[in-house]
């Protein structure tokens, strides 16, 4: 059983195998891997021409997301969604124009799966549809969902120095010869080898010095926007990801915790789907989000907020359910590291909570 469950990720090991050929990548068409999600809009950005610079995102969102389009002059708009992440028609119609409209689906459910009306409102206005699959990329897809690109940060995934891509099964793609960030990638695998001392308990080795340097390479990231490719280590890693595992694990962990927690915690989503892949298992709290945080990391169970409020960006005053999916949401750790053992380390402490 690991010491810790959640936070940053390792590196497991270097040994290649080439278990794969990226098909999980390439079924969104022609593709270019990027040293992050945010890399891959802004390479985007370098090869569209809209019919104008506005962009329409959901309200619930990463910063990250919304950044490139700043930088490249875009006035960003936002559309409301309710607590199941569906959108109105109506809402939509108040944004008539847009050179880009912007979606996701959500910790690995199709939540934008019923946009298909939307979607080809914007198409019939000539605006150029991106979607964020990153939270999607190993659930099953049920249907075709229209976009002309498709972006993608997969070290959301797993233990990547970087990992993103740009894809689409409509137009080539094209990389400008782009070249690795260095300064971020060396950081990033010096906090994940040294996590995996921690981890595996090889040598003595501190939390805070492996989160110092993952902080240091987040603000590299932070204020550098150029573009990248991303590192041959961190391809070399995706070749020999075993996706059939990762895909099972995950299954398995979310599967477990829906049918322990189910009644007794109010899940983000009330239901379980075979064709999802989790990202993480989302819960959605009341008023006492900090103290349920702090109760957790002080069991070494550290679970993410998605997402802090882009706050520079989005007024949540006028988008109500985004706002308490911000406040109110915490992404419990469901992924492939772990087994029953950290399943029901979880599920006590959460039980011992409710």
């Amino acid at each position: 059983m690991y010491k810790e469950i959640g936070s940053e990720f390792w590196i497991e090991n270097k040994e290649f195998e080439k278990r794969n050929n990226l098909e999980w990548i390439s079924k969104f068409g022609d593709f270019v891997l990027t040293s992050s999600g945010r890399s891959a809009i802004s390479l985007l950005l370098k090869q569209i021409n809209p019919i104008n610079k506005i962009v329409l995102l959901p309200s619930y969102i990463c910063e990250s997301v919304i950044l490139p389009f700043v930088v490249e002059g875009y006035s960003c708009a936002f559309y409301d969604i309710d607590l199941n992440f569906n959108v109105s028609f109506d809402i939509i119609k108040k944004y008539p124009k847009v050179g880009i409209f912007f979606h996701m689906g959500y910790f690995g459910f199709f939540t934008n799966i019923k946009m298909e009306e939307i979607i080809n409102y914007y198409r019939s206005n000539y605006s150029i549809i991106i979607e964020d699959v990153t939270h999607t990329l190993f659930s099953n897809r049920k249907k075709n969902i229209f976009s002309d690109y498709y972006i993608c940060s997969i070290r959301k995934w797993f233990g990547l120095p970087s990992g993103g891509f740009l894809a689409s099964t409509h137009n080539q793609i094209h990389d400008y010869n782009l070249i690795e960030h260095k300064a971020f990638v060396e950081l990033r695998k010096k906090g994940m080898e040294l996590k995996s001392k921690y981890i595996n308990d090889t040598e003595n080795i501190s939390k805070e010095k492996f989160l110092k340097i993952f902080k240091e390479a987040e603000k590299i990231i932070d204020e550098d926007l150029n573009i990248y490719s991303i590192d041959y280590l961190s391809k070399n890693i995706l070749f020999n990801i075993d996706i059939n595992k990762l895909i099972e694990t995950r299954k398995q962990n979310y599967k477990y915790l829906f049918a322990q927690l189910n009644n007794c915690i109010t899940l983000l989503f009330n239901y379980y789907d075979e064709d999802v892949c989790p990202l993480f298992f989302p819960i959605l709290l009341k008023d006492n989000r900090e103290y349920i945080i702090n109760i957790l990391s002080n069991n070494n169970i550290f679970c993410p907020i998605h997402w802090p409020v882009p706050k520079k960006f989005v007024d949540l005053t006028s988008h109500e359910n985004a706002k308490r999916l911000y406040e109110k949401e915490l992404s419990i750790p469901c992924d492939h590291r772990y087994g029953k053992d950290e399943m029901d380390r979880i599920i006590i402490t959460l039980r011992k909570l409710f």
